[in-house]
């Protein structure tokens, strides 16, 4: 059988490559993994991904936000995981109706004729000193509701009332400062070896904790 010229292999190489691209366009849509929706405001798609991941970064941001990005911050607060995993298939969200994030910690707010009121707050909030507190509202305009971040940071430890200003709301929360301090975890295994683990540790804030940085001592 005599070979085949390079010009029909060619020929053969680029008629499958079109067919290859063929196959990818008629392929369904995947609304998975990461393609799945943020269900953030535009501009916003990264704006909380490091929030529930390796250290657990500071989100210096205050204003309106998705319903996604305040799921993602309460996810933050160990308390709220069963109502949060009851919400999500896997790790994406089935829906984007507010009512389901108005959890313990969450502010509510009512404007009714351009008058504004505090519709339930926290009896008390505890913050690490010198580190920015995402506080989440849910805010009810004319019967329109948004979800908010407030950026709260109290150096100077003990308790008092804080003075939370945020557009046209105006409300005192009492506040408890506590002081960071540096825990070691030893971990050991059955034996009284050296052991290894995924830890997560939660703080008097109520927040989970997983150091980007782990030096491990045996």
């Amino acid at each position: 059988m005599p070979p085949i010229p390079p010009v029909w292999r060619r020929f053969a190489f680029v008629l499958m490559a079109l067919g290859f691209l063929l196959i990818a366009w008629r392929a369904p849509d995947v609304r998975a993994g990461q393609g799945a929706q943020p269900f953030a405001m535009a501009g916003h798609e990264d704006l909380t991904f490091w929030v529930r991941h390796s250290g657990l970064t500071e989100l210096d941001f205050e204003g309106e936000v998705g319903y996604g990005d305040l799921a993602r911050v309460l996810m933050r607060r160990r308390g709220n995981a069963p109502a949060l995993a009851a919400l999500r298939d896997r790790f994406v969200f089935q829906d984007r109706n507010l009512d389901n994030l108005k959890l313990p910690g969450v502010i509510s707010a009512i404007t009714r004729d351009g008058e504004s009121q505090i519709a339930a707050r926290p009896e008390r909030l505890i913050l690490s000193a010198g580190r920015t507190f995402n506080l989440p509202l849910l805010w009810v305009k004319d019967q329109v509701a948004t979800a908010h971040l407030i950026k709260v940071r109290e150096s100077a430890l003990g308790r008092r009332m804080h003075r939370v200003r945020y557009q046209d709301l105006e409300f005192d929360l009492p506040v408890e400062v506590r002081p960071l301090v540096t825990l070691t975890v030893h971990l050991r295994d059955e034996g009284g070896g050296p052991g290894a683990a995924r830890v997560y540790l939660t703080a008097a804030d109520g927040l989970a904790y997983a150091p980007s940085v782990s030096t491990p001592r045996f």
